[in-house]
């Protein structure tokens, strides 16, 4: 994604109905996501904003995230060593994460997979700090992205997490274009 950096996304949510439209802006030292999102859970309808601020290597710096529907919010931040700290101080329970996965987009897949390098067939495990939707929760999860295919205009990832796995395809940017049963770039 190095190539546009000033650009929108939006994506359908296939699971659950709703859509997000995410901006993309590069600073001299920074990248910021904004996004906005709505989707249904249990008959009721969910927006949700956040923003992410990476370094220019897609190391998140900080996230802040709101469900405007009932007012809980997460707001982190990271000194790039793993540790992780809110408005009381350090969260020690987050230690070694260096990535973080919202429950609602796709977005954040698209973290790992532009940071790092990839090799087929070679699968990268990663410490995340997991935001659950629309509770505004976090824990660390174990996550594990494997480069299953890659073109000039396409990469395949295996993703697992838990019991769950899935096959998650990028454009050549490395935006998530279609999580299978999830969401669709559209």
């Amino acid at each position: 994604m190095k190539q546009d950096m000033n650009k929108v996304i939006k994506w359908e949510n296939l699971e659950n109905g709703g859509q997000e439209q995410l901006t993309i802006t590069q600073t001299n030292d920074e990248i910021l996501f904004s996004s906005s999102l709505e989707y249904i859970e249990n008959h009721t309808l969910f927006h949700i904003r956040y923003e992410v601020k990476t370094d220019l290597n897609w190391r998140t710096k900080e996230i802040y995230a709101e469900n405007v529907t009932n007012g809980k919010n997460v707001y982190l931040h990271t000194n790039n060593k793993g540790e992780w700290m809110n408005n009381h101080g350090e969260v020690k329970e987050l230690q070694g994460c260096i990535d973080i996965d919202i429950s609602v987009t796709p977005f954040s897949n698209s973290l790992p997979i532009n940071r790092c390098s990839w090799k087929e067939n070679t699968p990268k495990n990663f410490n995340m700090v997991y935001i659950s939707v629309p509770e505004m929760t976090f824990h660390k999860a174990e996550q594990s992205y494997t480069l299953i295919h890659c073109t000039d205009k396409e990469k395949v990832f295996k993703y697992e997490s838990g019991n769950f796995e899935s096959f998650i395809y990028t454009d050549e940017s490395g935006m998530v274009t279609l999580y299978p049963n999830l969401f669709k770039k559209i």
